[in-house]
């Protein structure tokens, strides 16, 4: 009988059996999540990252290139 019992332990130990694709899948989903988890903490840091910035992105963007505020101020709106 212990022998019968020690047969089926080795069997549903191989790597064929149900256990490694579970841990496959829950290794995988792991994998996954955690991905998902870094995209996301990029993109709220790099969010609040431009907020702060000094400076504004129109004159950086124009490089000296607008003469006037009304320019300036058309270039705003169109970006």
């Amino acid at each position: 009988m212990s022998s019968l019992v020690a047969a089926e332990s080795a069997a549903s130990a191989t790597p064929g059996g149900g256990a490694g694709r579970r841990s496959y899948g829950r290794y995988a989903g792991l994998k996954v999540l955690g991905s998902i988890g870094s995209l996301g903490f990029m993109l709220v840091v790099n969010f609040f990252l431009f907020r702060v910035l000094p400076g504004d992105p129109a004159r950086t963007l124009g490089r000296g290139r607008f003469t006037t505020e009304e320019q300036m101020q058309a270039f705003r709106e169109t970006y």
